[in-house]
């Protein structure tokens, strides 16, 4: 048996494919890699795997993770899988290879990623399906443009500077449930700031009718396709496709940005974890 994982900073979708082909689909709390200390990432994983999937009888698993940029993470998180897993063969890439794969297979494409994070890709279907080409993230404090976090980062700024509409601000605080004071201490205090921000997208989808957000959720949709996509599409005409929640929830606005920079959505897909399935039943037997 396979099973195949798409690990966000949010939330990780699991795929376990039997000997039939029959899959089956479970969800818990994700896991950003490049902000989790290496020491963690076995405790991380073992309470994220469900526990209907722990069996001796996997033989392979493809994890696809957020934030797992070098060889070192890479070894480090197959090592932590095979605690569990001491059978299993284990392969171990990024979560932008999983999203590529899931939205075009085996054709070529432009992918992009837009979460709680962002990232975009130029992808090959070439040698099991590759990354030829892509735009540095660079996270949340430097970028991650359009993305639930630079989106809430955007509402928060806003609301603490007076920029909001009286009716708006009064309905962020009451979604905060804190001051001012209280915001910021959970921005600059704790961990997980950035899961904390991105935590303000769902007050955008609360008040998407307001022109307020809907201007908001234009601008960074259309700063990430400036700055991402518009340099990958440069060097390649190809197809664009979105995998995110908020891509997802959001997508007529995406759709807009996107006709309005003369490009067109090809597909959007809210997780990629089916599409990566039948993928690797599919193209990587």
């Amino acid at each position: 048996m396979m099973i195949i994982a798409d690990c966000g900073a949010t939330t990780i979708d699991w795929a376990r494919i039997d000997r039939k082909g029959n899959i089956s689909f479970r969800k818990n709390s994700g896991i950003n890699f490049s902000l989790t200390p290496t020491s963690e990432y076995e405790m991380k994983i073992k309470s994220s795997i469900p526990i209907d999937f722990m069996s001796d009888t996997i033989n392979d698993i493809c994890f696809y993770a957020a934030g797992c940029r070098t060889e070192e993470q890479r070894s480090a998180i197959a090592a932590a899988l095979q605690k569990f897993f001491p059978e299993a063969e284990i392969d171990v890439n990024n979560d932008l290879l999983g999203a590529a794969r899931a939205l075009f297979g085996n054709s070529p494409g432009v992918a992009c990623i837009i979460g709680t994070g962002s990232n975009a890709c130029l992808y090959s279907p070439e040698s099991g399906g590759q990354i030829t080409n892509s735009v540095p993230p660079l996270g949340y404090i430097l970028g991650d443009e359009g993305s639930g976090s630079f989106i809430g980062k955007r509402i928060i700024s806003d609301a603490l500077k007076g920029l909001l509409s009286s009716k708006l601000t009064a309905s962020f605080f009451e979604f905060a449930g804190t001051d001012k004071d209280g915001i910021l201490s959970r921005v600059y205090e704790e961990t997980d700031a950035n899961r904390y921000i991105a935590s303000f997208a769902m007050f955008a989808r609360e008040n998407r009718q307001s022109s307020e957000i809907q201007n908001i959720i234009y601008q960074s949709f259309d700063c990430f396709v400036k700055r991402n996509v518009m340099q990958l599409i440069k060097k390649s005409p190809l197809p664009v496709g979105f995998v995110g929640s908020i891509a997802h929830s959001f997508q007529h606005v995406l759709r807009k940005v996107m006709d309005d920079n003369r490009l067109e959505v090809s597909i959007v897909l809210q997780s990629p974890i089916e599409a990566l399935a039948n993928y690797h039943i599919n193209y990587l037997k």
